[in-house]
Formats: structure tokens, C-alpha cells, sequence
């Protein structure tokens, strides 16, 4: 995998490729399991801990880290289907917010502690509709990409209308792709 500077991934300091799933999901549930001050995410889709083996370890990191008093905050592409997995991590006192705005990204991360970073990219789909799983995935160790993706999450939080699951219906504006 080349990086924008021409350099190989793995040749970039700070930097390992994650050369599948299993290596993905593993390397976030380890970074969000040694969090001591904050995680941050930003992804497609939420699912409950009950549909699959992925949420099932996701979800758990996430609620141990709220219970060692390290907050977890979570922006999700827009879309009913997420909604069940939103709920059940709400409910164990984890912020999560609907990006309104955007229905598919090909592109997520989890920033950890200021200076742990997985960035995930997928391909593009052929429908608007379609969602497909990562297919890329890099992990960064590097203060000031952590700091960069802090920002962009703090812009999204305050550029765009935002709405959680205790949002009142009659005060939302629908993104058409949510209904």
C-alpha cells in the first residue's frame, strides 16, 4: 500500500498495515481496551452485540472503556439500520450522534488517547445504497494525525445538524436517504 508521499505504508514511521479483518478488528478493540483518556469514532454502521461477533467485541471495549471513566464518542452515517446498535450503546452511557448529512463514507477511524489511529477505507460501491465492509486498514501511532482527526470530528459535531436516539421526530429534518 503507497501513501500519498510515495513512501510504502509500512516504510512510514508509526505505521502498520493491517493485512485483514481479523487483524482490524482485533487492533481496535486493543487500542480501545489500553484508552485511558478518550475514544473517538467515526463509522458507517453500528451494529448490536447480538448480530455479530465484530459489535459483540466492539461494543464490549466501548462499554469497559465508559466504565473506567474514559469517554467514548461516536458519529454513524445515517440510516435506520444503525439505530438498534446506537441504542444499545447509548444505553450503557456511550455518546452517539447521526451524522445526517452522510449515508455512506468510504473512509472511518477510531482515534485513541490523542495518538492512536486506525484508519479504515473501503471501495467505492456502484450504489449510493450499497454498504460493503473495509478493505483497508491502516494503524497509526502519530500525535499529530490524532490531532488532525480530533479536529475533523469536533468540526463535524458543530457543522451539521446531528441527531441522537432521544431526538424528538417532530424536530428533525430528514436527510433523504435516512427514511
Amino acid at each position: 500500500m503507497w501513501g500519498i508521499t510515495g513512501k510504502k505504508v509500512n516504510e512510514t514511521p508509526g505505521s502498520t498495515e493491517l493485512t485483514d479483518r481479523e487483524s482490524y478488528i482485533n487492533g481496535c478493540v486493543g487500542m480501545i481496551n489500553a484508552a485511558r483518556a478518550e475514544v473517538i469514532l467515526i463509522t458507517n454502521k453500528l451494529h448490536k452485540s447480538t448480530e455479530r461477533q465484530e459489535a459483540r467485541v466492539i461494543n464490549k471495549a466501548l462499554v469497559d472503556a465508559r466504565k473506567r471513566d474514559v469517554p467514548a464518542r461516536i458519529l454513524v452515517a445515517d440510516g435506520y439500520d444503525r439505530l438498534p446498535g446506537a441504542i444499545e450503546l447509548e444505553n450503557k452511557g456511550i455518546e452517539v450522534r447521526f451524522q445526517t448529512s452522510q449515508h455512506l463514507s468510504d473512509a472511518s477511524y477510531l482515534c485513541v488517547d490523542s495518538e492512536h489511529v486506525i484508519v479504515a477505507t473501503r471501495g467505492v460501491s456502484t450504489s449510493s445504497q450499497d454498504y460493503w465492509h473495509s478493505d483497508s486498514w491502516v494503524q497509526f501511532k502519530s500525535a499529530r494525525l490524532a490531532s488532525m482527526l480530533h479536529g475533523d470530528f469536533d468540526m463535524r459535531l458543530t457543522s451539521e445538524q446531528y441527531i441522537t436516539t432521544s431526538t424528538p421526530l417532530a424536530g428533525i429534518i430528514l436527510n433523504p436517504h435516512f427514511v
